[in-house]
C-alpha cells in the first residue's frame, strides 16, 4: 500500500490598505495506491502475513490563494460606476439640448407664439390664431 502525501501551501492576504501576506503551509493526504503482496503460501498459513506500507511526499507544492478585496478597489469601482453614470446622462443631456435648440430655431424662423392653449403664428404680416 502507497500513502501519498504532498505540500499544500495557502497564501492569505488579510490587508484592508496594503498587502499584508500570510502563508501557511500543512502536509495533505492525496491518495492511496494499493499494491499487491506476492507472499509465500507457507507464510500465509503460518499466520506470518505481512502489509507494507510506503510513504511518499510529492514533489509539487499546491498553492492556494485567497486575497480580499481592499478599500482602495471598492472606491475606484464606485468611482468607475459614477463616471458610467455621468457619461449616460450627460448624452441624455446632449440629446435633449439638441432637440431644444432645433425647436427654438424653428420657433424664431417661423415666428411661433404659444401662450396658454392657442397659438399664434406670423408670417409675412399675417396672423394666424389655431385654437
Amino acid at each position: 500500500m502507497l500513502l501519498n502525501f504532498g505540500i499544500t501551501e495557502i497564501h492569505t492576504d488579510k490587508g484592508l490598505i496594503n498587502k499584508n501576506i500570510d502563508i501557511k503551509k500543512y502536509l495533505q493526504y492525496r491518495q492511496t495506491v494499493d499494491s499487491f503482496s506476492f507472499a509465500k503460501e507457507d507464510e500465509i498459513k503460518n499466520g506470518k502475513e505481512f502489509c507494507i506500507a510506503q510513504l511518499k511526499l510529492d514533489d509539487n507544492i499546491f498553492i492556494q490563494k485567497r486575497a480580499y478585496t481592499k478599500i482602495s478597489e471598492i472606491f475606484s469601482r464606485i468611482g468607475g460606476y459614477m463616471q458610467l453614470l455621468y457619461a449616460a446622462f450627460s448624452l441624455i443631456s446632449i440629446l435633449i439640448n439638441k432637440i431644444t435648440n432645433e425647436v427654438k430655431i424653428i420657433n424664431s424662423i417661423f415666428k411661433f407664439n404659444i401662450k396658454k392653449n392657442r397659438m399664434i403664428l406670423r408670417f409675412n404680416n399675417l396672423k394666424v390664431r389655431i385654437t
